[in-house]
């Protein structure tokens, strides 16, 4: 089932939409923004699973046992050694 709405957008997003529709990237502005709700929809509920799923817990653990946090210097040098290897492409 379907609902007709009627939404505003600025007209640097309409021209951009209208351009993905001319190239043939979607059928039509509909299509455009359903697909652009779900994909909001899916990232929302994946950034509430994580921090209901990973960050909630850790922190929980933390606040038992604050011996188990990382320094701020060992967490930028393990960040540094991602980005280094990221950058290096491995």
């Amino acid at each position: 089932m379907s609902r007709t709405l009627t939404i505003t957008v600025p007209d640097s997003l309409a021209a951009e939409l209208d351009q993905r529709v001319a190239s043939g990237a979607y059928a039509s502005r509909s299509t455009a923004v359903v697909d652009g709700l779900r994909e909001l929809f899916s990232r929302e509920e994946a950034l509430d699973s994580w921090l209901r799923d990973e960050v909630g817990p850790a922190y929980d653990e933390l606040r038992e046992d604050p011996t188990r946090a990382l320094s701020p210097e060992t967490v930028r040098a393990h960040i540094a050694g991602i980005h280094a290897q990221s950058a290096s492409g491995a």
